[in-house]
């Protein structure tokens, strides 16, 4: 589904960073420091540093006290430039400061400084998309992704615009080749059937539902889904 800006973005982004930080935690540079603790004890406190950082960023922003929180993002930024999302994050706060041309071109800007991450431009895209841009976001995430960022999530938001737009055909493909990357979101499944239903393929419809509920059995809309399906194929 098409994100908007708010607290479940908030969130996401978090999960985001912390899974990134990990891998470049494990990078060369990071070695050769003995503290006397383990590397998983290291680890995991810069995972708490980081996640309370964040935290506190999210509630600055909320509070709308913008100077501080890009402060502290610029920190983050000063410790390790590589991370996509925290390059996002300085953009939506930015924005926020109502500062948007000067955010757009922050982004383009770290997309030239690391020309092999890709993972820049997706956050260009997520930038684009957020603030109502859509075709533009569209043509970020399909460039990111033609350059090996393979991301379940830029596969989803690539469906749903093809969804917005009525191309099902495109929409379903996309879909299809998220559920290869992850096979047990159910979302994608909802979705998937539903895309089938209007494509009238009843039979492919019926079992991507049915997978979604084995996935989440306790979602009332899919079970309600099941049943329109099931009429339709009654009504044949």
């Amino acid at each position: 589904m098409i994100s908007v800006p708010g607290k479940r973005c908030w969130v996401t982004l978090v999960i985001v960073v912390l899974a990134v930080f990990f891998l470049s935690s494990c990078s060369p540079k990071s070695a050769g420091v003995n503290t006397g603790k383990s590397s998983g004890d290291t680890t995991a406190a810069r995972f708490a540093d980081i996640k309370s950082l964040l935290a506190d960023i999210d509630q600055e922003i909320k509070k709308k006290q913008f100077d501080s929180a890009l402060k502290k993002t610029n920190g983050l930024i000063d410790q390790n430039g590589r991370i996509p999302a925290y390059h996002l994050l300085k953009a939506k706060i930015l924005k926020n400061m109502e500062r948007e041309q000067e955010a757009l071109n922050y982004l383009s800007q770290q997309i030239k400084a690391y020309p092999d991450n890709p993972g820049m431009i997706a956050a260009r895209g997520q930038f684009l998309l957020e603030n109502g841009f859509i075709e533009s976001a569209r043509r970020d995430f399909l460039q990111a992704y033609e350059q090996n960022y393979r991301s379940a999530d830029i596969l989803k938001i690539l469906a749903e615009i093809e969804k917005r737009n009525g191309n099902f055909k495109e929409a379903i493909n996309l879909t299809m080749e998220a559920l290869k990357l992850d096979g047990s979101d159910h979302l994608l499944w909802f979705s998937k059937a539903q895309l089938d239903l209007r494509l009238n393929r009843l039979g492919e419809a019926s079992q991507s539902i049915e997978t979604a509920i084995q996935l989440a059995d306790g979602n009332l809309k899919y079970h309600q889904l099941y049943l329109e399906i099931l009429g339709y194929q009654k009504n044949r």
